[in-house]
């Protein structure tokens, strides 16, 4: 919600599904969108893409993947320039463990 892009109403998706043996869900919205440059950055503890745009410790993306390679799973992000963000997020299936 922080992130999205106020010269536009804000869309966020979630979806998922189950493929080979995964379960993908993917979070996208039509925020302001993140450079490439810094896909890796995010993921990083305390880092924050602009400490200007609002309240955090740059915790929240750390604690996710933290958790997810804990339960071998993994996250991902995409953004095409200025048009919001595509989070993916995969987890064994139910059963596969």
């Amino acid at each position: 919600m922080k992130y999205l892009d106020p010269s536009r109403p804000g869309v966020i998706r979630v979806s998922g599904r189950e493929e080979d043996g995964r379960a993908i869900y993917c979070v996208e919205d039509n925020g302001i969108g993140i450079d490439p440059d810094y896909f890796d950055r995010i993921f990083q503890i305390f880092h924050r893409l602009d400490p200007r745009a609002g309240a955090g410790d740059g915790l929240g993306l750390t604690t996710v993947r933290k958790i997810l390679d804990r339960q071998d799973g993994a996250i991902s992000v995409q953004s095409p320039p200025a048009a919001g963000c595509l989070f993916t997020v995969t987890l064994p299936s139910p059963g596969q463990r």
